[in-house]
């Protein structure tokens, strides 16, 4: 089952068959070697930044999102204040004992 794992990393193991299998084995109390490994090291990851028509698309994406969220908003607040003034309403509501 380790040896199927990926890539390994024993860090102070206490078998010997951990420390066969690992890819890397860690004694000291450092884990700066960890960084010779990590798939997230500066070095071997390049981070692309969107493009301008990515962003631009992102920000009207965005917008749009926002607009249709405030007319939702405004929406149920309308319907709120028609359901509040019915006389239906003053029927069903709480009054105070």
């Amino acid at each position: 089952m380790l040896e199927e794992a990926g890539i390994g990393v024993a860090y102070h193991p206490q078998y010997v068959e951990t420390a066969t299998v690992a890819d890397k084995v860690i004694e000291d109390n450092c884990m700066a070697p960890l960084l010779d490994i990590a798939q997230a090291s500066p070095e071997r990851v390049n981070k692309r930044w969107p493009t301008k028509s990515q962003a631009l698309n992102i920000g009207l994406g965005s917008l749009a999102a926002l607009a249709t969220a405030g007319l939702v908003y405004l929406a149920v607040r309308q319907v709120g204040k028609v359901f509040r003034g019915s006389p239906e309403c003053d029927e069903k509501a709480l009054k105070p004992a």
